[in-house]
């Protein structure tokens, strides 16, 4: 009797050992699962999400998709080979680790696919402003609710079919999507024109404070500073009376866009853009027929152009024919900065709301992220940048007349500066437009020091308004000031004389014709006027959506849509 029990034991003990997998069994059994979990979350991560979101921005980026997909399948390849050996390594130790986290990964990858995929649209813009987290906290809520329903909707799945089978289902839901994905991508190149080659081109700070003995065309573009904000701003400053007495204030200017990449292209150009146009090509090729460019060419003066915004205009040739624009090879990424601000912009956009705000980058980020021979030289619109050359600049004078452009963030977020362009903790929006007004002073200051204000025509404007609830139709009423060569006055004159950014062509040709600054538009003090303008909406449209101003300017009461 003992001696059948100790063969039964035996007996039992040889069929355990025979029914343990292998090292083999066990990675094929996990290798397939695994494939398909790393493959998806990284080709989420680092393929398609930098490429979706590049394909349809294209335009607010230097760089093009021949200069990131080398890098962003790099990044592919390292996570994917990552992610495999952390789940090729748990099926080989302990086949209950490895479902917990397969079953984990599944879920936060579905997450990830639904925050980014549907709920992006609801999150503020990446302006550089300070964000309001508080404002969004139905986001949070309804991202804590996708998370939920989807790890239960998964661990329910798993405990009604068992593990193998929901494994089975998962694997292959997995593959499915990052195939739709895959698709999804070469869709996207195609109807953005995505597989286009963009032309390296540099602004840079070549001749920036060489100016002309004999005449000058000067316009400084402080951008955002609203026409509303900056009358309550003049109310606690009285001196920009006497300091800007030569200068006409035209109070109920009309910006015809919202955006800068659409206003300064309209305003030295005149063009208006088709809403279904390429951005690109419109920006590259406006400026070879601009009314104001054609008679400064005629005229024989030096252009310089200090706005980075002219590096959409790759293929354009007038533009490549200014003194301080280059094209060529010469901007590539630098590497680490690119990839961490590339990440921190997916993650933006696809992690869970509490995680977003680890994520904050900007276009300006990019920029500053290209490494290139002149990267020392580039021309950057950082109000600070622009002030420290300024203040350290003595200014140089040739015969030869000379027309500059200078466009600085003004009084764009974030809300940084003092009205004495000190950095600040606690700034704000009418500190920010004081400290815009001092950089004009300086400015000012600067061309009279040379001996040269006189013979300038001096343009002091925004690009666009600003609002500071975020309301996109009141972002049309920019402050514009403007002296004629040889003008002066005892004080600053305020004309409410309803004028538009579609005027400026004629404005620019009276001025070079020597007409005073109060005698640059056909519309006079308390006329009234319909002005066309385009307002760029988001988060719903994200395009431009034409209006008709009927009153003043940034009265949003007679602003009409068209239908």
């Amino acid at each position: 009797m003992a001696e059948t029990e100790v063969k039964t034991t035996k007996e039992n003990k040889k069929n355990v050992n025979a029914k343990k997998p292998t090292v083999k069994e066990k990675m094929k059994k996990s290798l397939f699962p695994s494939a398909a979990l790393a493959v998806a979350v990284s080709f989420l991560l680092t393929l398609y999400g930098p490429l979706e979101i590049y394909f349809t921005n294209k335009e607010d980026f230097w760089f093009d998709l021949y200069t990131i997909i080398g890098l962003d399948i790099c990044m592919f390849l390292i996570m994917a080979a990552f992610l495999f050996a952390v789940l090729m390594l748990a099926g080989l130790i302990n086949r209950k680790v490895f479902a917990v986290l397969f079953t984990a990964g599944t879920i936060g990858y579905f997450c990830l696919y639904i925050e980014g995929t549907f709920m992006s649209r609801f999150l503020p813009m990446l302006d550089g402003r300070n964000m309001k987290w508080d404002e969004y906290t139905s986001h949070r809520y309804i991202s804590l609710a996708v998370i939920l329903a989807v790890s239960l909707i998964i661990i329910i799945l798993t405990v009604i079919i068992k593990y193998e089978k929901s494994e089975t289902i998962l694997k292959y839901l997995l593959c499915g999507v990052t195939l739709v994905l895959l698709i999804t991508s070469v869709t996207l190149a195609i109807q953005n024109n995505g597989f286009v080659r963009k032309k390296s081109m540099v602004v840079n700070k070549n001749h920036e404070f060489e100016v002309s003995s004999q005449k000058n065309m000067i316009i400084f573009v402080i951008d955002a500073i609203d026409g509303d904000v900056f009358n309550e701003v003049l109310e606690n400053h009285p001196e920009y009376y006497d300091e800007f007495s030569d200068f006409t204030y035209y109070d109920d200017m009309l910006s015809c866009y919202t955006q800068t990449v659409y206003c300064i292209p309209h305003v030295l150009t005149g063009d208006w853009i088709d809403n279904d146009a390429d951005l690109g090509k419109y920006v590259s090729t406006v400026y070879d027929h601009s009314p104001l460019f054609d008679r400064l060419e005629a005229e024989n003066f030096r252009i310089g152009m200090y706005e980075d915004e002219f590096i959409l205009a790759y293929d354009c040739d007038r533009i490549l024919g200014f003194e301080n624009i280059i094209r060529g090879n010469v901007r590539k990424p630098d590497i680490h900065s690119f990839v961490k601000n590339q990440l921190k912009l997916v993650g933006y956009r696809y992690f869970p709301f509490d995680l977003k705000r680890f994520c904050i980058v900007t276009d300006k980020d990019f920029l500053s992220a290209a490494d290139s021979d002149e990267k020392e030289n580039v021309y950057y619109e950082s109000n600070m940048d622009f002030y420290n050359d300024l203040t350290n600049a003595t200014f140089t004078l040739s015969e030869q007349p000379a027309f500059r452009l200078y466009h600085v963030e003004g009084g764009h977020v974030p809300f940084i500066y003092n009205e004495d362009m000190t950095l600040t903790d606690s700034g704000s929006y009418e500190l920010q437009i004081a400290a815009s007004m001092t950089m004009a002073k300086t400015l000012i200051g600067k061309l009279k020091e040379a001996g040269v204000y006189d013979d300038s025509i001096i343009i002091i404007m925004a690009d666009h308004g600003f609002s500071m609830e975020d309301i996109p139709e009141d972002r049309l009423h920019p402050v514009f000031f403007v002296k004629g060569l040889n003008e002066h006055s005892d004080k600053m004159r305020i004309s409410d004389a309803p004028a538009s950014h579609e005027d400026m062509q004629e404005a620019f040709d009276r001025l070079l014709d020597g007409k005073p600054g109060s005698e640059i538009f056909d519309v006079k003090d308390g006329e009234i006027r319909d002005r066309r303008c385009f307002v760029y909406t988001y988060p719903e449209l994200l395009e431009n959506v034409e209006y008709i101003q009927h009153g003043k300017a940034g009265n949003l009461t007679t602003l009409e849509k068209v239908e």
